[in-house]
């Protein structure tokens, strides 16, 4: 799981059998979901650039949810 640490970093908040760790975790990622969702949903009825807006959301969603199962991961490995 190391490689996966220079990308995901907030996964490493995660410690085994530390639920505290965990739900600070999932918490951040939760919240760097839904930000950029918000702001960036008001932007995409644009016609040139709601497509560009749609893909950085979609990423930032995949990004967050990658996150959350290597946090989830980190919790449960011994």
């Amino acid at each position: 799981m190391n490689q996966y640490d220079k990308l995901f970093p907030i996964s490493t908040i995660a410690k085994y059998q530390d639920t505290m760790s965990l739900l600070t975790s999932l918490l951040i990622y939760i919240v760097c979901a839904a930000v950029p969702h918000l702001v960036l949903g008001l932007f995409t009825w644009l016609p040139l650039v709601g497509w560009i807006f749609s893909a950085v959301r979609w990423v930032v969603n995949v990004y967050c949810t990658l996150g959350i199962l290597l946090s989830v991961l980190k919790y449960f490995r011994n």
